[in-house]
Formats: C-alpha cells, structure tokens, sequence
C-alpha cells in the first residue's frame, strides 16, 4: 500500500495565514480546485507534488518535493495563487499530454509495451520520473525504434525525451543503460540508448533521424556488436564495457552504425553468417541436443562465446565430430572447419 502524502499551502509568507492540507492515500492524486487558492508559502510533508496557477491543469507548473518553502521565491512562483495541483506516484513514470507538465496525464508503474492500451501513444511531450529506477522511453510499440534513458527526475520539455508526441512504449529499467550511442564525438550530441537484459537484445535499426549517425559509444554492461547496416548487416564490430570516445577506438569510421545487438552473458552466441553480420542469431545458456528444433541446424559461421567452456558437434544428439570453443569471437567458423556443420551444442 502507498504511504500518506502530504502538502500543506499558507496563504501568507513563512507558514501563517489560513492553511490547506491535501492528502494523497492512493499512487496518484489530482486535485482540480474551481477557485485559485491564495499561497504564499508551503510545506511538503511527503511524495512528489506539481502546482499549476492555472486551471486545467495548464499554465505555470512548480514540481515540488519534501522540504519547506517559506516564500513563492523559494519555488521561483511568479504569484501567490494556486489553482491546482496533482501528487506524483512514488516509482513510477508519468507522462504528460503537453510541456511543463501541462495538460492530461499517464502514469506508469511497469511495462507499457504498448501506449495506445493506455490512449498515450503519442501523446507525451514532458515527464516525471520518480523513485530508484530509470525508466527506457521507445519511439515505437513493443521497445522498438529509438530510445532514451529517463533517470529520476523532472523532464519539462520534449527535447530530453526524443521529441513531441512521438513515444509509443515505455519500461522501467533497474540497471543503468547497455549501451549508449553518441551522435558525436566525446560522446556529445543526439543519445541513443538500449537496456542489456540478460538475454539477446536486438535493434535492427536505430531510427531515421540517427540512421548512420553514430561517432562515440559507451558499453556500460555486456557484449554488444554494432553494425554497419540495418538488420545486423555489414562489417560488425565486438565491443566490450567501456568508453570508445571516438570511431577509431572500435576500429570503425564516423557515422555507420545502424544496429546493434546485445549478447547474453555467460552463453554461446551464433550466427548465421561469418562476421557476426547475419539476422539470424541462436543464443544458448544450455546444452542443446538438436538445432534443427531451433531452425539452426548446419547454419551457424560465426560465434561468440561469453562464458564458459562449450564443446560443438556435427551431429544431433551430442555425436560426430567435435569442436572446443572457450570464451571470446569467432568471427569465422570456417577456419575451425565446421562452417555450416553444427548440430548440437553442450556446456562443459
């Protein structure tokens, strides 16, 4: 259950004059007042509170947390009313229908693959982020497209956020970023960012407005390929955790990576093709008798291998000729002599 909030407004400077207290029992709360409420100083008791002097929850907005406010100048109001205001649930994110927090709302508690579900798609041109955790804002449905990384905070124009009514799914993220891909040099610029969640992450295509864009690029967990081309075509590149401020530091040119995939950890990765540059991927935590049950059988050119030991075989069920791969790339099957021969595949 969510913990009382609460809010208390003076009407005059430094806690005096008549007082008004507003509560919030629930996650969220919006309060619509027909009459502007003369506020000349305020107490936050507890959560996250937005003051709007106007109604409709339009106009000026003063995003307040816990701590003491003794004149309009300690929120920077510009005047002594207020007309209504809306408590912030804890941990989640809301996104709002206008800049400044302006306009209708949408809070989010978990994963939202799909805003239209919530009539949001679209729609959010400003954001609060409350809580630990930050959250993952994607241009299309089901965490495609772009992406951008919210952390805890105030979001009062679209420019942090991708843009105007432009976001299609959102989800929290507990870890920081996988990967973030700078439109610039010493990563400056546009920002894209992609969560590594363990499993394989995939981006086919980073988006027309950061489609070749990409001149810096910081590994914050996990292995990822970048790729020169849409649907992980083209030269490929193996990045580890690190900062890579410039294209030389991942052997790459300026402004040609178009997707990226993120490899699972401690698991055999492979590939369709040589050079880690093909759609089809079969990412294995376990050993697995036939890969003709996974549509890979005799398919696989390349391989990355992120830990363990892990013996290859030409046939199902653990027979034929075998092959050792340790941790680290395999960027051409071909020069083991098992190119297109792999079958079956078991941890050690």
């Amino acid at each position: 259950m969510s913990s009382m909030k609460t809010i208390k407004l003076f009407a005059d400077e430094d806690f005096k004059g008549e007082e008004r207290a507003f509560l919030c029992a629930g996650p969220y709360r919006d309060i619509q007042s027909v009459d502007a409420i003369k506020c000349s100083s305020i107490v936050v008791e507890s959560g996250t509170w937005i003051l709007y002097e106007e109604k409709d929850y339009m106009g000026k907005t003063y995003v307040l947390t816990k701590g003491q406010y003794p004149n309009p100048g300690k929120w920077t109001g510009g005047r002594d009313t207020i007309s209504c205001l809306r408590c912030v649930a804890d941990d989640t994110l809301t996104l709002f229908e206008h800049s400044n927090f302006n306009g209708r709302a949408c809070t989010l508690t978990g994963q939202a693959p799909n805003l239209t579900r919530v009539r949001f798609n679209d729609k959010a041109s400003s954001a609060i982020v409350t809580g630990k955790f930050t959250w993952q804002v994607c241009e299309d449905e089901d965490y495609g497209g772009r992406k951008w990384d919210l952390a805890p905070g105030s979001y009062p124009d679209p420019a942090g956020m991708g843009g105007h009514d432009i976001l299609s799914s959102a989800r929290p993220c507990q870890e920081n970023p996988g990967i973030q891909l700078f439109e610039h040099g010493g990563f400056q610029g546009e920002r894209v960012s992609c969560g590594h969640t363990g499993a394989l992450v995939e981006v086919g295509w980073l988006g027309g407005d950061f489609n070749n864009k990409c001149s810096s690029i910081e590994i914050h967990k996990g292995t990822w390929v970048v790729y020169e081309h849409m649907n992980f075509r083209g030269k490929a590149h193996v990045l580890k955790p690190g900062a890579y401020s410039d294209c030389t530091k991942w052997g790459g040119e300026e402004d040609t990576i178009t997707s990226v995939r993120g490899v699972p950890e401690n698991a055999l990765v492979l590939f369709g093709d040589a050079d880690y540059s093909s759609y089809s991927a079969l990412p294995l935590v376990e050993s697995h008798g036939n890969f003709a049950d996974l549509g890979f059988d005799d398919k696989a050119s390349s391989a990355i291998v992120t830990g363990g030991d892990w013996e290859v075989f030409e046939d199902a069920s653990y027979g034929g000729k075998q092959w050792k791969l340790s941790p680290g790339h395999y960027n051409n099957l071909a020069t083991l002599g098992c190119n297109d021969k792999l079958s079956s595949a078991k941890r050690l």
